[in-house]
């Protein structure tokens, strides 16, 4: 699994994206899930669909 971090400019994790399986999860600095990109749609954890496009900083 690939983890990216972002970080704001004071060095704060903001949120993370780690690959599983075929699509992308948004996770907060704790560890929860914020939701996941996959097949070219953003979606929150229940599934609704947040954007057409893979944005995971929609859903910080």
């Amino acid at each position: 699994m690939a983890r990216n971090e972002v970080r704001d400019r004071y060095g704060r994790l903001l949120y993370y994206t780690e690959r599983v399986g075929n699509r992308l999860e948004v996770r907060d600095a704790h560890g929860r899930l914020l939701g996941y990109c996959q097949h070219g749609k953003t979606r929150d954890p229940q599934g609704r669909l947040v954007a057409k496009g893979e944005h995971p900083a929609l859903l910080y």
